[in-house]
């Protein structure tokens, strides 16, 4: 137990030592004993940290604080080590040597050329015996009978050194001073992300307000970036704002976000309510830029639950989250017209435009609802998605990247996602039906027989989110008409707002009566057996709805037969997803009344279609912009990236070949590649030839030839 057996020995002459990770530089304790010169631990401190990690490394705090410089030399150029001045105790690891001097309040230096460090105030160092993080092998002292308690004998580094050190590395003293490195000032001086990240860590460990931590990085940036300041800087894409001090919220917000999640810290102190003086909170934005209807009664209550709490509050980000969990709730337990309100949402926007904060909404909820057994992440197969519905009939998938999942759909670069993709589309419309499952070799060979995820009705909800410039590379026409694509509702929201920061950043609260409402629709027994059926009771539904429906099934009839190409997919399923919408809304102005006294009006339908045909319109949009066919310049594309991966040396052109089977080709594609293939024929033959190998690749004209044939 290297910190509880031997930490004592150094604090206990007045070094100063924290608890460092073993397989890292990382610390325990955050980072504030790295920025503050000052700070030393208590006795309280050194109590709890043996008692929390006592496997941990030893680091001591150099500087004033512990009355010591270590002159860390880093190479094992004998004229190097031989120049640099004599220490009575040197400390050894993998490399070079470290030699402690008694400190003169010298600051931490940095050189190359001597690879030579000033170990000074507010800086760090692994002390024996410690084990080195790359080589697994412990730090040494060169000498046991001299120890920190004969300190005041120990030499000091000489002016005349560190001069000459800065004359050979070709800087000065004062160059080296500075912790942050001169930028050409079209950009934040370099070292400024880690400076002001560690200063946001080490201030959440203490327990520090929010606005304490605003004004100290504000007072930091604003004197050490003069120039361009570091929320501002064009080389951080993450800042959404061009508020400084809403960006520097952002960043608070981002690391206390990561701590909450690792248990480093439970909460936020948020004193002073910063909100208030820096930026106004948006208001409810009523659905302006994409006129969509407000949701109503209950689901009403839980957008503005999810729209007022979000980091960064949209409006169709809040729907669809709200959508979500009422097609949740009404899992296999009423439909309309034969359709099932079960639904798949995609929220897609730029990164850092709020899409997380609503999913994790929807997760929260069921979680706290009790009802924990409808939750999944995203599925890794087919067979582990329809090897659930057996057991749970309802389940909700909750995506935070799907482009990963459509983008090996889109490239076929694996069967499992491509069988995943036909599995999702075929569930969706399973609902209320018998869904046949999975017959797998395996069970054919054990005598079993029987299909994997047979079951009646197998309930499933989406909710996703991807990135534009992941829609951009990833969504295809082929795979929203032969696919999962055209199945689901896309939510888009590409315009820029300023981010807030929730008076509690990293937990999710629930209001109470959401909460309570949807306790009373928690589902028993979700559980089915492959051979049973139950009966999904159809919503009642008055007779203006009734005619109201049927005006719009016409409308839409004729929409599916003058849509474009492109979006026809979207339109062969508007009356479908309109149904589920419907239904939805049902829901929403008659909960918590039981299911069984609800009755369809003519107001559902009319919502659920100016709703529908608001979204539809930007999914077009949608689709029109961002959407590749198979074309030319998609194949040309990526058959350039093959070649500029395979290089101009070495590489069989019949893997090649193969690898251009992958794309997405046309007739121009195939004729660009069957061009490129022959010239390089020639050449190709030609080595075969110099280095007279009969054991090689065959000759490329054959692959040509078939290639040319299929074309």
């Amino acid at each position: 137990m290297i910190f509880k057996d031997h930490a004592s020995n150094y604090y206990n002459y007045g070094i100063g030592v924290i608890p460092m990770k073993i397989k890292s530089k990382g610390s325990f304790v955050g980072y504030r004993y790295f920025n503050d010169s000052n700070s030393i631990p208590t006795e309280e401190n050194y109590a709890a940290w043996e008692k929390n990690f006592p496997h941990a490394n030893i680091s001591i705090l150099c500087g004033i604080r512990s009355g010591i410089t270590l002159l860390d030399i880093d190479t094992n150029d004998k004229d190097i080590l031989k120049w640099c001045p004599k220490s009575p105790l040197v400390k050894k690891g993998s490399k070079g040597e470290t030699r402690v001097f008694k400190s003169n309040n010298e600051p931490t230096l940095h050189f190359k050329n001597p690879d030579i460090d000033i170990l000074g105030n507010k800086s760090i160092t692994f002390a024996p015996p410690s084990i080195h993080y790359k080589t697994g092998k412990p730090y040494i002292w060169s000498r046991k009978d001299l120890w920190f308690d004969n300190l005041d004998d120990f030499p000091t580094l000489s002016k005349e050194f560190l001069q000459e050190l800065a004359y050979r590395a070709g800087r000065s003293i004062q160059q080296g001073v500075s912790e942050l490195t001169p930028s050409d000032g079209s950009r934040c001086n370099h070292g400024s992300h880690m400076k002001i990240n560690s200063m946001i860590n080490a201030a959440l460990h203490d327990g520090d307000s929010f606005q304490d931590i605003l004004n100290s990085i504000l007072e930091f940036d604003e004197k050490n970036n003069p120039t361009v300041s570091y929320f501002l800087c064009p080389s951080r894409p993450e800042f959404n704002s061009k508020n400084r001090a809403i960006n520097a919220m952002q960043c608070i917000t981002s690391v206390a976000k990561g701590l909450h999640n690792k248990g480093e810290i439970k909460e936020v102190n948020t004193a002073h309510e910063p909100i208030i003086n820096i930026v106004e909170k948006t208001e409810d934005d009523n659905y302006k830029k994409k006129s969509l209807p407000h949701l109503r009664g209950f689901g009403d209550l839980i957008f503005k639950d999810i729209y007022k709490n979000s980091y960064v509050p949209r409006s169709r980000f809040a729907a669809a989250a709200t959508l979500s969990i009422i097609s949740v709730v009404l899992g296999n337990r009423c439909h309309l017209g034969g359709t099932l309100p079960n639904i798949y949402n995609m929220i897609v926007a730029p990164s850092g435009y709020g899409k997380d904060f609503p999913l994790g909404y929807v997760t929260r909820l069921f979680s706290k609802a009790g009802m924990a057994n409808v939750l999944n992440s995203e599925p890794s197969s087919d067979s582990a998605l329809i090897s659930l519905f057996p057991k749970n009939r309802v389940q909700i998938f909750t995506i935070k990247e799907a482009a990963s999942m459509f983008r090996s759909m889109t490239k076929q670069v694996s069967s499992h996602t491509l069988k995943l993709g036909d599995t999702l589309a075929n569930i969706f419309t399973s609902s209320g039906k018998d869904f046949d499952g999975k017959l797998r070799q395996k069970d054919i060979d054990d005598g079993k027989g029987k299909a994997l995820g047979r079951c009646f009705s197998p309930y499933c909800v989406v909710n996703a989110s991807m990135t534009l410039s992941s829609f951009q590379d990833c969504m295809t026409l082929d795979l929203l008409n032969a696919g999962v694509g055209g199945r689901i509702f896309y939510f888009v929201d590409t315009e820029f707002k300023d981010f807030v920061i929730p008076l509690n950043k990293g937990l999710i609260k629930i209001n109470p009566t959401v909460l309570k409402i949807i306790k009373k629709y928690k589902f028993e027994n979700i559980a089915v057996s492959p051979e049973s059926e139950f009966e999904i009771p159809a919503l009642d539904v008055s007779t203006e709805a009734e005619e109201t429906i049927m005006e719009i099934q016409k409308e839409f009839i004729q929409d599916r037969r003058t849509a474009l190409l492109e979006h026809s997919a979207v339109a062969n399923r508007k009356y479908e997803l309109f149904l589920k919408l419907v239904q939805i809304d049902t829901a929403c102005v008659n909960m918590p009344n039981p299911i069984d006294t609800w009755v369809v009006s003519k107001d559902s339908a009319q919502w659920a279609y100016s709703f529908y045909k608001a979204q539809y319109e930007d999914v077009k949009k949608l689709i029109t912009e961002n959407v590749h066919s198979n074309d030319e310049s998609r194949c040309l594309q990526e058959f350039e990236d093959i070649i500029k991966s395979a290089g101009s040396s070495g590489i069989k052109r019949t893997d090649l070949f193969l690898k251009t089977r992958k794309t997405h080709l046309i007739s121009k594609g195939r004729d660009y590649i069957i061009k490129i293939l022959l010239e390089e024929n020639t050449i190709f033959q030609q080595k075969m030839k110099d280095s007279n190998s009969k054991g090689g690749p065959k000759p490329i004209t054959y692959f040509h030839k078939k290639f040319i044939k299929k074309s």
